[in-house]
């Protein structure tokens, strides 16, 4: 009589049937195949350790120095939205020959997504010296997102302090949030006496996203306060924000 492990009550257990030993070989054989697959997905999806992400993509390096303003800016967009693929090199260099304003724009933007010190030296660069106030109120937005330390942080202490576009003054005002240190601190407390209202209102941004100290609190407070009504209540309401999180952080910090 058959038992539920594939052989007779009469028969030697110690003798595999032969169906449980074709099950177990298919189960191993299923096993093996999973094991092998989660082992090689990564390399399907992001390609070996020493693989280029870029590596399939056309190269567009030459074309960012066309003399064609349009072929310039199609290379420009085709890295920008990965299409095409230029070294960190060829883009500071386009960036700085570069003189048409959108493709300026897209350039100092496609190296703000790639990062590096590369980038961050070209978007510094472009911020104390580029004559165009909108390129270099671009190249202080993306410093705010590449937190891109002492270089960074000093391009931008330098053009709060200089910069005849208030536009730009307030662009450096709220990238210095995102560099907590001694420097950019002094820079926004210095910033938020400023005459221009705008300037105040990003140096209190700023401010807000620094490590508190009382020179920071002193300024703060003295913002909400502020004589200009948009510059007060947004104050009050990024002061806010930022006590609320760090309340949310020191609950989370006390779970078990």
């Amino acid at each position: 009589m058959p038992g539920t492990l594939g052989y007779s009550v009469n028969e030697n257990p110690n003798i595999e049937h032969p169906a449980s030993r074709a099950l177990n070989i298919s189960i191993r054989a299923a096993f093996l195949l999973a094991v092998f697959a989660c082992a090689t997905l990564p390399l399907f999806v992001f390609g070996a350790p020493g693989d280029a992400p870029d590596a399939g993509k056309p190269a567009v390096g030459a074309k960012l120095r066309s003399g064609s303003p349009a072929e310039r800016r199609a290379a420009v967009e085709a890295v920008l939205y990965g299409k095409g693929r230029a070294a960190d090199g060829e883009l500071s260099q386009a960036l700085r020959a570069e003189k048409e304003p959108e493709t300026k724009v897209r350039l100092l933007k496609t190296l703000g997504n790639r990062g590096g010190a590369e980038a961050v030296k070209a978007l510094s660069e472009t911020l104390l010296k580029d004559p165009a106030p909108l390129a270099r109120m671009v190249a202080a937005k993306q410093l705010r997102r590449l937190r891109g330390g002492k270089t960074a942080s000093d391009a931008l202490i330098q053009a709060l302090r200089s910069d005849q576009d208030a536009d730009v003054r307030s662009a450096c005002a709220s990238a210095l949030g995102s560099y907590p240190v001694p420097e950019a601190a002094k820079a926004l407390t210095d910033a938020a006496k400023d005459r221009d209202p705008k300037i105040r209102r990003h140096s209190a941004l700023g401010l807000t996203e620094q490590p508190k100290t009382a020179a920071t609190e002193a300024a703060l407070s003295a913002l909400e306060k502020d004589a200009d009504a948009v510059v007060s209540a947004k104050t009050r309401a990024w002061r806010a924000k930022g006590k609320a999180k760090g309340k949310a952080k020191g609950k989370a910090g006390k779970r078990p």
